[in-house]
């Protein structure tokens, strides 16, 4: 079970050991009551990424539709009612007040949502009486209006395999650097696994001894898969220009052993790179805080999922700061074949001086999709000493660019910069900007058409320099 029932398969007899759906609830969130119900009785739920399912629901992408907006509201409410706290009952309260005292989206929004909340109240005993409570292995998630954790990139269309169909997909590589962390390799391979994209090859460099090779083995039914160990260690840089040499892809990604592909982070990016006819697509990335305890095993929780970067592609903003996670890019072969791969004698930012380069004369485009994430310490204080290595290579990293040539036209330099202002800047108004609003009314335009004439004779008079 999932947040969608219709996109789900449970057997018949948990479905009745549950009591089926609610007849309480009609139209938005009974298949989340009754996923939950599932769940919280030991039902497990598996990810099945080859298996999809089109529902098609709205005509466009992110429609408001008011039966959902009403219905969503009232059966969220309803749940807080069974399976939340206290706290998280007065949190949907106070979201319906504050949604009802904002400008209305549609007409009659502020009077359905009121209703909605009568409603909910009205109805607030039947789920009191039956209330389900948290489990270790289940623990509801409210989400604002929504439940779980969501990724960005709910309406990214794919085309349709029948209507055009691919007979030779491109082959891509996928670039594993890893060391002596089997354990969290194999979460690594498992994702290569799901992807949907059907031409994938996997390389593995292990730098130092090869501690993994099991973990690899266990793999070798699944996937087109190359193991290498250095025998010694040569760094990170090293091991990723090996695999590097060893891919035979037309596209090449890297994934760090600690990090995980979604299922459809390659077939998404490929289509983006291919339609946009750049040499790089990069997707959002969840930058997950995970608290380790035990890094042999690799048993964690994850704390929390956050997109730091948001940044469509801007080489200024490339120059100034990283804003492109290691996996999350997927970039065509002929840029390594030209710039080459890692610079080996750094070991801290060397994907940001690679994507400098790659990108000095050749495009990437954004794909507001969360395809990817990657782990960084819950801890404060392994936060601060992974902060800390990073702060102590950027001086580094940028003195490297002072080495790097770009040839550009000076409108294209002049797009750059503007574009890098309005990005950085809270609020700005160029002069062109106040030209064209001052055009754009015909009162203004014949007040500005004066001020040339005024302050030509003001400085003639010696009142103005």
């Amino acid at each position: 079970m999932g947040e969608r029932s219709r996109h789900a398969l449970s057997p018949r007899g948990a479905y009745e050991a549950v009591g089926g759906f609610d007849d309480a609830i009609f139209m938005y969130g009974e298949d989340v009551d009754l996923s939950w119900r599932l769940r919280a009785k030991g039902w497990r739920l598996t990810y099945q990424p080859r298996c999809a399912v089109v529902h098609r629901t709205y005509q466009v992408a992110a429609e408001v539709k008011p039966l959902q907006v009403f219905g969503g509201v009232r059966t969220n409410l309803g749940l807080r009612f069974r399976f939340g706290s206290l706290a998280r009952i007065a949190q949907g309260f106070t979201m319906l007040a504050a949604e009802i005292l904002t400008p209305r989206s549609f007409p009659g929004r502020r009077r359905g949502l009121a209703v909605a909340g009568l409603k909910a109240i009205a109805r607030a005993p039947h789920f009191l009486f039956s209330r389900v409570a948290s489990t270790k292995d289940f623990r509801p998630h409210f989400s604002g209006w929504g439940y779980e954790t969501r990724r960005d990139g709910a309406f990214h269309p794919f085309p349709s395999r029948r209507a055009s169909p691919n007979p030779a997909p491109p082959k891509v590589s996928i670039l594993i650097r890893t060391v002596d962390r089997p354990a969290w390799l194999r979460q690594a391979l498992a994702s290569c696994v799901h992807q949907t994209h059907e031409n994938l090859e996997v390389i593995v460099v292990e730098d130092g001894e090869s501690f993994s090779r099991a973990i690899v083995d266990e793999f070798r039914g699944r996937l087109d898969l190359r193991y290498e160990a250095t025998g010694e260690k040569v760094g990170r840089a090293r091991a990723g220009n090996r695999a590097l040499a060893l891919a035979t892809g037309e596209w090449l990604n890297f994934l760090d052993d600690d990090d995980v592909f979604f299922a459809d982070h390659v077939e998404v990016l490929l289509a983006a790179a291919r339609a946009a006819g750049t040499k790089g697509a990069y997707g959002f990335a969840w930058e997950t805080k995970t608290q380790v305890h035990d890094r042999d095993r690799a048993e964690y929780d994850e704390t929390m999922h956050a997109t730091v970067h948001r940044q469509p592609f801007d080489r200024l903003t490339l120059w100034h700061h990283n804003f492109l996670p290691i996996q999350a890019v997927l970039f065509h072969r002929s840029l390594f074949e030209r710039h080459g791969g890692f610079a080996e004698d750094m070991d801290q930012l060397e994907d940001w001086n690679l994507w400098t380069r790659y990108t000095l004369e050749d495009d990437f485009v954004l794909v507001p999709k969360t395809t990817s994430k990657y782990r960084v310490p819950a801890d404060t204080r392994g936060a601060a000493d992974r902060q800390a290595l990073l702060d102590r290579a950027y001086e580094d990293a940028r003195d490297r660019q002072g080495a790097l040539r770009v040839t550009m036209s000076p409108r294209a330099i002049s797009e750059m910069a503007e574009r890098y202002a309005r990005t950085q800047a809270l609020m700005l108004v160029t002069r062109e900007d106040v030209r064209r609003f001052v055009g754009s009314s015909g009162v203004l335009s014949r007040l500005a058409a004066w001020r040339r004439p005024v302050v030509e004779r003001l400085r003639r008079r010696g009142w103005l320099r």
